[in-house]
């Protein structure tokens, strides 16, 4: 009886170690990969410049077949967010701050 990669889902043989499409390790249930330092910059760096949205885009990717890069993709997106609402609020302070000048006003 033939296996099923928990990676990618090709037929492997019982007494494989090793996916030989896609490398996954056979036998030890579904992978825990986790993010690489690299990896969590380009995402921290991609929601903070396009959109939280990037974050969710990978934690719906990943949530099935990579729970733990998931769980990260959706903890940055949470701190991306947090980011956004900082910025935002704080150039509204800003905003209130500055004097306002009308044409007609006086400075």
């Amino acid at each position: 009886m033939n296996d099923r990669c928990p990676g990618c889902g090709a037929l492997v043989a019982p007494d494989t170690a090793f996916c030989t499409r896609c490398g996954t390790a056979i036998g030890a249930g579904p992978q825990q990969a986790v993010l690489s330092s690299n990896d969590k910059w380009l995402i921290l760096l991609g929601n903070v410049c396009l959109s939280p949205l990037l974050g969710v885009a990978l934690y719906l990717v990943w949530k099935d077949s990579q729970p733990r890069k998931a769980q990260e993709s959706c903890t940055l997106t949470w701190i991306t967010v947090a980011i956004w609402v900082v910025f935002i609020l704080g150039a509204v302070v800003i905003a209130l701050a500055m004097p306002h000048t009308g044409k007609g006003g006086n400075v």
